[in-house]
């Protein structure tokens, strides 16, 4: 039987943004990051590592950016049978997809 490894906690960005989100988050925590942000090489670099998963979350910093942002997270892991998004919710998200 092999071993499943499950990444439970990764951000991933538009390709746009993603070395810059990287860098400010990094700075904000005083923490030296890794990985560059895009699920491509999230991907690579962890099945190298011998991750077999990843869950994606959302990085909303405020309630605008949340649906936005979830519509990223859903796009980016379609396709992929190994990575999962978790989204953030609102209350007024909660209201328009009810």
């Amino acid at each position: 039987m092999n071993k499943i490894i499950i990444d439970t906690h990764a951000h991933i960005f538009p390709v746009k943004i993603a070395t810059k989100a990287v860098a400010n988050i990094g700075n904000f925590y005083g923490i030296n990051m890794h990985g560059d942000g895009d699920i491509n090489t999230l991907v690579m670099v962890g099945e190298a590592s011998g991750i077999t998963h990843f869950i994606v979350n959302s990085s909303a910093t405020t309630c605008s950016q949340v649906g936005q942002i979830n519509h990223f997270i859903i796009e980016s892991v379609k396709g992929r049978d190994n990575v999962f998004g978790q989204c953030t919710q609102t209350s007024l998200t909660m209201k328009l997809t009810r």
